[in-house]
């Protein structure tokens, strides 16, 4: 918020917030969802607590990454006080690695999606609306009489290319300037082709499990398409944990 970090809330370069938009691409065929991504789109708290007084949300899911923790901690307690019948979702990957603690320093959540969750969400919100037992949802945590529960670890999604593209459109593209030493023009956009990473560097989260797993070209080279006919994109950033590690794939992606 403003009235804790000044100016240096609105410094520093942006990029799409591709977990959410993952998410998104699950959802938005059965449920009305809203996705805000705050920094670019200069959401301020006001308008946050506007548009929870205004619509109400059954459930509000918030991603972010360890460096935003306090952050997020502070607008987690503005959703849960301006919105309190709102149940509170949190993934990303400071709650994937630290789930037990993340529950108890942040008592306003509700339940916790830990690690990809394009599977586990709609299952959980399926769970939590027809009043099912959590305890069979790999993947998450929640609270169950003042104790934090967290459930079977969920498999990684071993086929990617079963993963909807990400939901882009509800993302506001033309106010993404990434990192200046990343690109030479813009718009540039950022995208994947795989997921995880078979090292252990000790800086690195990994977010993805040691297992890489590849998008087909063909998928690949539908999102490029896409980000360049429909956004304009001049330069494209592969954010894979390590693009290279399969040289063919890269040799073959390269040719098409």
């Amino acid at each position: 918020t403003s009235e804790r970090y000044g100016q240096l809330a609105r410094v520093g370069p942006t990029t799409e917030h591709l977990g959410l938009a993952y998410v998104a691409a699950v959802l938005r065929n059965d449920y009305d969802l809203t996705l805000i991504d705050a920094e670019p789109m200069n959401f301020s708290v006001e308008d946050l607590k506007e548009l929870l007084l205004e619509t109400q949300f059954d459930f509000v899911g918030v991603g972010f990454m360890t460096p935003m923790f306090l952050c997020a901690k502070d607008i987690i307690h503005i959703i849960k006080t301006t919105s309190p019948n709102s149940k509170i979702l949190v993934g990303g990957p400071h709650i994937s690695k630290m789930p037990e603690m993340t529950m108890q320093e942040i008592p306003e959540i509700d339940y916790g999606v830990i690690g990809e969750g394009e599977i586990t969400t709609p299952e959980l919100l399926d769970a939590i609306i027809n009043k099912k037992d959590l305890s069979r949802v790999l993947g998450i945590t929640y609270r169950e009489n003042n104790e934090v529960k967290i459930t079977g670890v969920r498999p990684w999604i071993p086929d990617l290319d079963t993963v909807p593209l990400p939901a882009r459109d509800l993302l506001p593209m033309k106010h993404y300037v990434p990192t200046p030493t990343y690109y030479r023009k813009l718009p540039c956009y950022i995208m994947l082709t795989t997921r995880g990473c078979p090292y252990d560097c000790s800086y690195c989260n990994k977010s993805f499990g040691n297992t890489i797993r590849f998008h087909g070209i063909p998928r690949v080279i539908e999102e490029m398409r896409i980000l360049i006919e429909d956004y304009g994109a001049k330069e494209i950033i592969f954010r894979d944990e390590i693009f290279t590690v399969r040289r063919q794939y890269v040799f073959d992606l390269c040719d098409e």
